[in-house]
């Protein structure tokens, strides 16, 4: 058996001791590049941070937000989310929950600098059965929770399906005061003009 060891031979003992050296020597060597690998696949921590949740519907061509956690089934529901220390490559999500647990999911890749983005969900393209009831909205931001709205959607508001009747009522009303005011004009106008008559007479 030959060691590459130039000198005189060793004792027995030396060559235990040299085996077990070597042996340490890559266990530590092995410890190393195992925290090497571990530490460079941890991506670097961001600043980014959520300032403020603005949630409601969506209004006008513009897509405004007007605040609200009750909305109906043909809302447009909008989330905006105000950041602040965003770096290229935050990644900021947004999970929409369902009456049933189904879910909406939505994401982006933010810039560096980027101080707010928007989400949205159009509830007209969920089946009726599926929208009706208690959501959850989830944000996270790089992989870590971070805010979390519960809002409620109704099947109808009441101006949706009576609205119509009511302003079929209204016209009706305003048909019977016009043609009652008219109706009295000319009886009016018909006395007024026999009484001038008689008066002629006279």
């Amino acid at each position: 058996m030959k060691f590459l060891y130039q000198g005189p031979p060793l004792e027995k003992s030396e060559m235990v001791g040299t085996f077990i050296t070597h042996r340490i020597r890559i266990r530590r060597l092995l410890v190393i590049l195992v925290l090497f690998v571990a530490i460079s696949g941890i991506p670097p921590t961001s600043s980014a941070v959520i300032d403020e949740h603005i949630f409601g519907r969506a209004v006008g061509s513009a897509h405004q937000i007007e605040p609200t956690l009750e909305l109906v089934r043909d809302d447009m529901v909008a989330s905006k989310v105000l950041l602040s220390g965003t770096e290229d490559g935050d990644r900021l999500e947004w999970t929409f929950t369902g009456p049933g647990g189904r879910t909406f999911s939505d994401s982006q890749i933010l810039s560096a600098g980027q101080i707010w983005a928007q989400s949205e969900l159009d509830l007209s393209l969920i089946p009726s059965d599926e929208v009706v009831g208690t959501w959850t909205l989830d944000l996270s931001l790089n992989g870590m929770p971070d805010e979390k709205e519960t809002f409620t959607v109704e099947l109808l508001t009441g101006l949706v399906w009576w609205g119509p009747f009511v302003g079929l009522g209204v016209l009706l009303v305003v048909v019977l005061v016009a043609g009652s005011l008219l109706v009295g004009g000319l009886v009016f106008l018909k006395r007024a003009l026999q009484k001038k008559k008689r008066d002629n007479q006279e």
